[in-house]
């Protein structure tokens, strides 16, 4: 494989992946990212929790648990309650904007501290949302203890139930995603632990200090244990390396593909050198492609590389967001 070829891709990818990191970190948290290099850890984990923190400019079709309007809590939010449903269903980016009060105040905190730390003192952890896909958006601007929880899969919104900050650390939410959408958690990466002695359920207390320790810590429903993945920060270190890896080997298996077409095409080693087309690769960026050519002759190649795309996605929702501010 020509080397020149892959420190192109790689300079080009760091390059988008900082960009768009650094563009949406806070100004405050910006002196936290580590300086350039091939490390893409950070950017990574930036852009995969904005976009789980933030609803996407998808209309949504609502979905509502039987248990959620059972609650009196429901019709005592029930005016919040009807806006939130109304921007997910018009895919109405208001919802994402500090003004509306729906965002936790934890999804402006990306970065704690410097390099050098561990995953769990330099991440603002929300354990809920990172370890079993649950979010939840404010629905009582004097009481920041009123949560609508929620989960989003493709285009579809399920509202779970209205309850407080401590439910971050019981299974009650949990239950009621098993109970009544439990085809819901292969695409939320939830694992059911069966085969394994019947669980009992952790205190509050508990839960919440072996997370905070990185110490895995399941939910029990039903007598089951329920796993997310990741379930602590070692685990979400794996997730980010995954795809980490997941990206170099597309790397490594489109360009050697592309020096396999030049060499039938008799171009020897020495002009197998490629750049990227600018231009075309911009315009390609929802299919997560970048364009090539070889300077000097005419030979022209694609490379597929998937992240580009969850990239460009991120980018694409906070244009949209920054155009409501």
């Amino acid at each position: 494989m020509v080397a020149e070829n892959k420190e192109v891709i790689l300079d080009y990818i760091y390059s988008e992946l900082r960009r768009v990191a650094t563009n949406i970190l806070p100004n405050r948290q910006k002196k936290f990212l580590p300086p350039d290099s091939n490390n893409f850890h950070d950017d990574i984990y930036i852009i995969e929790k904005f976009l789980s923190t933030r609803v996407l400019p998808t209309k949504y079709n609502v979905n509502y648990s039987s248990k959620l309007k059972e609650q009196k809590r429901y019709q005592e939010n029930i005016e919040r309650i009807e806006t939130f449903v109304s921007y997910l269903k018009e895919g109405d980016m208001r919802v994402n904007v500090p003004e509306e009060k729906f965002l936790p105040p934890s999804y402006k905190s990306f970065l704690l501290s410097k390099p050098g730390q561990s995953e769990r003192y330099r991440y603002r952890p929300d354990y809920l949302n990172d370890f079993y896909g649950i979010r939840h958006a404010h629905l009582n601007i004097e009481n920041s203890n009123e949560l609508l929880f929620y989960v989003l899969v493709g285009s579809n919104a399920y509202l779970l139930c209205i309850g407080g900050h401590n439910d971050f650390y019981n299974e009650t939410v949990l239950t009621i995603l098993v109970e009544e959408f439990d085809f819901l958690l292969n695409d939320l990466r939830i694992m059911k632990l069966e085969g394994i002695r019947p669980g009992i359920q952790s205190t509050e207390d508990k839960i919440q200090e072996k997370w905070s320790k990185a110490v895995n810590e399941f939910f029990v429903v039903n007598g089951i244990r329920y796993a997310g993945m990741p379930m602590n920060f070692t685990r979400s270190n794996m997730y980010i390396t995954g795809i980490e890896q997941n990206l170099f080997y597309q790397i490594d298996t489109g360009l050697k593909n592309i020096e396999e077409e030049q060499n039938k095409r008799k171009i020897s080693p020495s002009d197998q050198v490629m750049t990227i087309m600018e231009k075309e690769t911009s315009l390609d960026r929802n299919n997560a492609r970048i364009h090539l050519t070889n300077t000097v002759n005419s030979f022209r190649a694609g490379l597929q590389v998937s992240y580009l795309k969850i990239i460009f996605r991120a980018e694409l929702t906070m244009n949209k967001i920054d155009e409501l501010n």
